[in-house]
């Protein structure tokens, strides 16, 4: 039973360690301020969300023009 897809490969080390440390320093600073997120934050966020689901369904059904593919 294969936990990863096929085919998934991590990043080169260099890469790898800037990405872990990115995520560490912004989850530390996550914690340390600990901002606060109302319901007009949440409803900010939906278009973003809207459009993104129905690019990736557009791109896994075939429909994306091709100049938009590769973003």
């Amino acid at each position: 039973m294969a936990i990863l897809p096929e085919g998934f490969a991590l990043p080169p080390l260099p890469y790898l360690v800037v990405l872990v440390a990115g995520l560490v320093g912004v989850g530390v600073g996550l914690v340390r301020t600990r901002p606060t997120v109302s319901s007009a934050h949440v409803l900010a966020l939906v278009p973003w969300m809207v459009t993104g689901s129905v690019l990736h369904v557009l791109y896994v059904v075939g429909l994306l023009p091709p100049v938009v593919e590769p973003l």
